[in-house]
């Protein structure tokens, strides 16, 4: 049987209409499935990040089984551009170790076999791309065969093999570490370190060990111990996590245990010492019915052992009044609420790399009650607080805020107990693709401090053109603008540049406070410089910046210089 020439038209429209109704998906020579996507064609040969950010929404909507995860691994340079194929960058490649396909199907929130979402693929997007050894990352529906899907995970390797040098200066001191770290020891996503730091306070060994996977599962350890001139810490954590937004359950054992010398301070020099040794001991778990109507919600409880004695430390002037024993023993219950909210952004708080915002709201708190039968201590009621939102103003406007509130209250005293009330905002504002404007703010306020407590502010909170923890008080306020410029120099395609101009300005002080004449608020301006490395261990971010104080003494210098390491901008 031929078909009529007037019959051709009508099915050369309806093919048209098909491949356009499928988002440009192209049907396989079997005619069973759809390529949803072109690198399903040809490889990932000349993949590009942020031309295929769009890929997933494909599966907007539908919920598919997965029927199979393709991992592709990119090197840390791309030897297809010339100016990434110098002898140098062939050689880094060549000796790096690639990470494991494992390690990579371990941190998805979802496995083969498993029904998934486009909220799903995103979410997995996310989690590689938290991972330290992972510069970029996407995860595409390739292949549709009916309700099954076929999946590519595409990331890019990062150098996280660093002989670690670390020289800092915060508020005219200086801060010193040297030793060895892998964040992703022999490609498997475990991070090992060994390091020797020393500081203004302090000086000692850290020995390290992270394993987000535990034997490919859901559970992660890690563990650290450190050896100080003034004591020794150890600390472990082994928890299932809530490790997607849809996770069911968790649960979590954790101990630190702390030995060491602490100070109170006035104008940055230490007052008075003591000696504290801390025991902390957690187990807890939660609930979850999963996402719904686009945000979790999670039932948190455990039991809580927390004591904390205080000695007399040899050649230290004691504080009057001396610090008082605490120890508390107590179950607690919490919960939690967090949107599935998250966009993408590029030059935000990084320099050209893709970024996850949050753009919606947490909210958390927990209640808890420390019997004096059971610990030995006076009855104390324990609790926290959190809130946060984020959202954008116009266009070109970002705004986030959000409060904090910890403490205790003593039910012998009938009064607050090392509370402390946060309120907090940021506001960023883009005026070119090169130039933006962050804002930051905060207000804390505080009851009840302890004999060992004391509310801070300084070069090491913020004010960078003052030395550290300079002024004290049972309440402070910082306020901090700059304008940030992102070049788009590479240089020697490692290194992304960026620069910034600030103001700072805040203070803490007490009420009545007489010493506001000649250090009340305190203000500096200055400038500085930011590199971002996009081939070495993700999330570091090199801040040099001079400051200059702008209100004058005997304890403050003409300018200062901070060298520091962040996450961010």
């Amino acid at each position: 049987m031929t078909l009529g020439s007037s019959m051709t038209p009508r099915i050369l429209l309806f093919s048209l209409a098909f491949v356009a109704a499928s988002g440009g998906a192209k049907v396989t020579e079997d005619g069973t499935c759809q390529l949803l996507h072109q690198h399903a064609l040809d490889g990932i040969s000349g993949f590009d990040f942020e031309s295929s950010r769009a890929a997933a929404s494909t599966v907007d909507g539908e919920e598919l089984q997965v029927r199979s995860i393709r991992i592709v691994r990119l090197p840390i340079f791309d030897l297809s551009k010339p100016d990434e194929n110098g002898r140098l960058y062939r050689i880094a490649n060549r000796i790096h170790h690639p990470t494991r396909e494992r390690a990579l199907r371990d941190a998805l929130v979802f496995r083969e076999g498993d029904t998934v979402t486009l909220e799903m693929l995103e979410e997995s997007e996310r989690v590689l791309r938290r991972k330290l050894y992972v510069h970029d990352a996407r995860v595409l529906p390739s292949k549709r065969c009916g309700n099954e899907i076929d999946i590519d995970v595409v990331t890019r390797d990062v150098w996280t093999i660093n002989p670690r040098l670390t020289l800092s200066r915060r508020g005219g001191e200086n801060r010193f570490g040297i030793g060895f770290g892998d964040s992703n020891f022999m490609g498997m996503g475990k991070a090992v370190a060994v390091s020797y730091h020393r500081t203004v306070d302090r000086e000692g060994y850290t020995v390290s060990y992270r394993d987000p996977n535990v034997f490919g599962s859901r559970v992660r350890l890690g563990t650290s111990f450190t050896n100080n001139s003034d004591g020794d810490r150890q600390r472990a954590n082994l928890r299932r996590p809530f490790y997607s937004m849809d996770a069911r359950y968790a649960w979590g054992l954790m101990f630190d245990l702390n030995d060491r010398a602490e100070h109170l301070y006035f104008r940055g020099d230490s007052t008075a010492g003591f000696r504290e040794k801390s025991q902390f001991l957690e187990v807890s778990g939660g609930l979850s019915g999963g996402r719904k109507d686009g945000r979790v919600t999670r039932i948190l409880f455990g039991m809580t052992y927390d004591d904390q004695d205080f000695t007399v430390a040899p050649s230290e002037i004691p504080p009057v009044p001396f610090p008082e024993d605490r120890s508390l023993i107590y179950p607690w219950l919490g919960f939690e609420m967090v949107e599935d909210a998250f966009e993408h952004a590029s030059s935000f708080d990084r320099i050209g790399a893709t970024e996850d915002l949050f753009v919606g709201q947490r909210v958390s708190g927990r209640i808890g009650w420390s019997s004096e039968s059971v610990s030995g201590d006076v009855d104390r009621l324990v609790f926290n607080g959190r809130y946060a939102d984020a959202f954008w103003v116009g266009e070109n406007g970002f705004f986030n805020y959000g409060a904090t509130i910890d403490g205790y209250w003593n039910r012998e005293t009938e009064e607050l107990e090392n509370a402390y009330m946060n309120v907090g905002a940021k506001f960023r504002m883009s005026h070119t693709q090169r130039l933006s404007m962050f804002s930051t703010a905060r207000f804390t306020y505080t009851r009840g401090l302890t004999a060992d407590r004391q509310l801070l502010i300084g070069g090491d909170t913020g004010l960078r053109g003052y030395p550290l923890r300079f002024q004290a008080g049972d309440r402070s306020w910082l306020f901090s603008v700059e304008e940030r410029y992102f070049s788009d120099l590479h240089l020697f395609n490692i290194f992304r540049v960026g620069a910034a101009a600030f103001v700072d300005v805040g203070r803490a002080w007490f009420p009545g406070d007489s010493s506001k004449g000649e250090y009340g608020v305190l203000a500096d301006v200055g400038f500085g410089l930011r590199l971002e490395s996009t081939r070495t261990q993700s999330g570091r971010i090199h801040h040099l910046d001079f400051a200059f104080p702008l209100q004058n003494g005997d304890h403050v210098d003409s300018f200062q210089v901070v060298l520091t390491v962040k996450e961010t901008l």
